[in-house]
């Protein structure tokens, strides 16, 4: 279990590349409390004009794609593998974002649990997705800062999640490690609290 989600702030504008660079938090097991083969990790970046999300996912990318790189499509988390980030503000809004191996993404702001606060836009954002060294997907969503709907102060929440999908059974991963509760991303149990670096 993450103790806080950590947001690294820099001055300069960056790249995924650096993105990737950039010192990671990981999960180690799904909510169940099963070991992953390959750990979950992470990174979220915030530069002066972009939110960037980067991540290394325990699996391989799709093959062949399901969607074209850069698609928005909803409901990712239910159609594959997908790995999300969800960003609380202290009165409980709060905004997910979902992106996939095949460089799909999907997001969605909400002004209470699980109630959407208005249909979802579809910002240009930066998509980068590779084959990383050792059989997982590496990929980064990089979102303009005046597409984040929450604030990102004294207070703010965080969560990271994914969902995993093999031979019919679906696995949920979340920096909130193996909850004792059934497997809830929207759950402001599942949310720690956001640390800046």
């Amino acid at each position: 279990m993450a103790d806080s989600i950590v947001i690294h702030r820099t001055e300069h504008r960056v790249t995924p590349e650096y993105v990737l660079r950039a010192p990671r938090q990981a999960a180690l097991c799904t909510w169940s409390g099963s070991t992953l083969v390959r750990p979950y990790r992470w990174t979220v970046v915030l530069d002066p004009e972009t939110l960037w999300f980067g991540v290394e996912f325990p699996k391989a990318k799709p093959t062949p794609p399901r969607y074209k790189h850069g698609e928005f499509v909803e409901w990712l988390a239910q159609q594959g593998d997908v790995a999300e980030l969800f960003l609380m503000d202290a009165a409980g809004q709060y905004q997910e974002f979902h992106i996939t191996g095949d460089g799909a993404w999907w997001a969605m702001t909400f002004s209470g649990y699980r109630t959407r606060a208005f249909e979802p836009v579809t910002p240009q954002v930066v998509i980068w997705c590779a084959d990383g060294e050792g059989g997982e997907w590496r990929g980064v969503l990089g979102v303009s800062r005046a597409q984040v709907a929450v604030s990102l102060v004294g207070g703010s929440l965080g969560q990271v999640s994914a969902c995993l999908h093999e031979a019919g059974e679906v696995s949920y991963v979340s920096s909130a490690g193996a909850p004792n509760y059934e497997p809830d991303f929207h759950d402001r149990r599942s949310f720690q609290l956001i640390e800046f670096a």
